[in-house]
């Protein structure tokens, strides 16, 4: 990648106010973390992006963890974020294991920089496992729910 590229990234964040921006390509990938973004990525992974290295479970979209059988679907987070599992601090959580759920149905919530943004399932079937912890921080691409297909 050519230096005027890169600044046209890196001006692209500035000029639209963007702490983290992620880009994907068929021939290369880009993470850009903003100075002073720490906090809204793991430090471990920081360190990584920071030194050059890809981070951890940046990008799990290319390499998803492995699911428990064939009819089992792994949810993934789209972006770096608090997750919630309930719509408000006392509310039931949106599912449980074992609940079926829908295409379309509320899975949970994750926000980022104050935007409330709806993990929606995209398959019809079961909760088989949650792997997150309601007002934990979580990274683009983790695994947040196992739903296994009827």
């Amino acid at each position: 990648m050519k230096t005027e590229e890169l600044k046209s990234f890196a001006d692209f964040m500035k000029a639209h106010g963007l702490l983290i921006l992620s880009v994907e390509k068929p021939d290369f990938k880009l993470y850009l973390v903003k100075e002073g973004a720490e906090n809204l990525v793991s430090a471990a992974a920081f360190a990584k992006v920071s030194a050059g290295e890809p981070a951890a479970g940046l990008h799990s979209k290319a390499a998803p963890e492995p699911a428990v059988n064939k009819n089992t679907v792994s949810v993934t987070s789209p972006l770096v974020g608090t997750i919630y599992r309930a719509s408000a601090p006392g509310a039931a959580p949106f599912v449980e294991v074992g609940q079926e759920v829908k295409v379309g149905d509320t899975l949970c919530i994750v926000e980022a920089m104050k935007v409330m943004n709806e993990i929606k399932s995209e398959v019809n079937g079961k909760v088989f496992e949650i792997k997150i912890e309601n007002g934990k921080i979580v990274e683009f691409g983790q695994v947040l729910f196992l739903i296994e297909k009827p």
